[in-house]
């Protein structure tokens, strides 16, 4: 699976700026590299995903900040692992842990 690392807020702060004027669509998917839950969240993740979206991975313990930028933007609440995607400007899909489907996310980004 080819992510994108988002490793700063600025590239976020574009993405979402983008994201509400070209009314595009992308996913985030926060993970921490010392939760053994999240590794396989998203081992899981990457051997379904059909990469039909552009997919950007946050390390939450090495950019907290992008992290916590995140939370702000999106109303959300940190967990990790969690998928967001981002509509339009508008985060329409977050779920964490084994409430993550692809299904889901797919039905999501396909919505109007």
């Amino acid at each position: 699976m080819k992510w994108i690392d988002l490793t700063d807020t600025a590239t976020l702060n574009i993405l979402q700026e983008n994201s509400k004027t070209e009314n595009s669509t992308f996913l985030i998917f926060k993970h921490s590299t010392r939760c053994g839950t999240s590794r396989m969240a998203l081992k899981n993740f990457e051997s379904s995903w059909d990469e039909s979206l552009p997919a950007y991975l946050v390390y939450v313990v090495e950019d907290r900040r992008v992290s916590n930028e995140i939370e702000k933007i999106y109303g959300t609440s940190h967990q990790s692992p969690q998928v967001l995607l981002v509509k339009n400007g508008k985060c329409v899909y977050d779920a964490s842990h084994s409430h993550i489907d692809i299904e889901d996310i797919l039905r999501a980004a396909l919505s109007e």
